[in-house]
């Protein structure tokens, strides 16, 4: 078995069926973590008890994701709505945090990134940018 299906089959088993969701969120987390420890190594912050209080936050993002399925399967008999929300709301901020993190190393971002960057970070607006 492949190691690509054997990470498929595990998230099927615990996070239900949106693996193709699931294994994007898993490939977000690790360039999160990789980008962070980047930005810690920039400006020597890096810290091991900063790492795995990183860890445990992703692990519970997962914890979550896996919640949500037994809701949706068992509780809601639904076909993997809370799951799938949870999980799409998990990409966004992983997504979110690796652009920050690049930004932080100075890696330029083209502009429009930058202006949806701004916009999600602000608490409160209605309408996204043109």
């Amino acid at each position: 078995m492949e190691s690509t299906e054997w990470i498929d089959s595990w998230l099927r088993s615990f996070c239900g069926n949106s693996s193709g969701l699931l294994l994007a969120l898993l490939l977000l987390v690790l360039l999160d973590y990789i980008t962070g420890i980047c930005v810690a190594i920039q400006t020597k912050q890096l810290s091991s008890q900063i790492g795995a209080k990183g860890i445990t936050k992703k692990v519970a993002m997962f914890v979550v994701i896996a919640f949500c399925h037994v809701l949706d399967a068992y509780l809601l008999h639904a076909e993997a709505a809370l799951e799938t929300v949870s999980t799409i709301f998990y990409l966004s901020n992983e997504g979110i945090s690796i652009l920050e993190n690049v930004g932080k190393l100075g890696v330029p971002l083209p502009q429009k990134v930058q202006t949806l960057l701004s916009y999600l970070k602000k608490s409160g607006d209605n309408d996204p940018p043109s």
